[in-house]
């Protein structure tokens, strides 16, 4: 497969590799040499695909990304890093989203924590950024809107990757709309009747999720 690696939206060299073991069969092209890590570039174009190969390798996630769902793509990944907690970090994250219709988390908007002397990974970063929230863009609520990123366009369609709702409490998220109401109605530059409006879409949204829960219960495995 013909692949360009980038630094950022600087291209550093055309390269045809081995999907399905990493290695570098050829060098095609060195576009700029300077950002590459000093241990990989040499001038000797064969010694540099044996090097890119193997840092490549000690980086990359040992899996064929052709044809591979975005989540079983960070599955592999968090399995192959040995990330503790974080296939359940994800799914509440995903819970978290529906609840609150996150229109923008990206795969730049969550992460993980590294050791910094080690650089190995540990555990799954608090999750931030969150701004793109609870029709933050809307005068008004709409009755039927639906828009997610991260797996799925939807998240009527994204909710149903969660399989395991054990870590999430029910009971406290139906407390949740009257204290974000009593926060919301302390901005006095939101319209009146805004705190209300969002309350009620946040409780809309946890009875929507109860029912997802309900119905993934009730539906035998197979």
């Amino acid at each position: 497969m013909k692949v360009t690696l980038m630094n950022k939206n600087t291209p550093l060299m055309s390269l045809d590799i081995d999907i399905k073991t990493s290695y570098v069969k050829e060098i095609l092209e060195i576009h700029n040499k300077e950002p590459m890590p000093l241990s990989v570039y040499s001038d000797d174009w064969t010694l540099l695909g044996e090097n890119f190969t193997q840092w490549w390798n000690g980086r990359s996630i040992p899996a064929v990304r052709e044809n591979m769902e975005k989540e079983e793509q960070l599955r592999r990944a968090m399995a192959h890093y040995h990330v503790c907690g974080g296939e359940k970090f994800v799914q509440q994250m995903l819970c978290l989203d529906f609840i609150i219709m996150n229109v923008d988390r990206h795969w730049g908007n969550f992460g993980f924590i590294r050791n910094v002397n080690t650089l190995s990974i540990e555990r799954p970063a608090p999750i931030f950024d969150n701004g793109n929230s609870l029709w933050y863009d809307m005068a008004h609520i709409p009755e039927h809107f639906d828009k997610a990123k991260t797996f799925r366009k939807k998240h009527r369609a994204q909710i149903k990757l969660v399989s395991d709702f054990s870590g999430i409490n029910f009971a406290a998220l139906k407390t949740v709309p009257a204290q974000a109401k009593a926060i919301l109605a302390e901005n006095t530059n939101l319209p009146s009747d805004r705190p209300e409006q969002i309350a009620l879409g946040i409780l809309k949204r946890v009875r929507m999720l109860e029912r997802v829960r309900d119905k993934q219960r009730s539906t035998p495995t197979r």
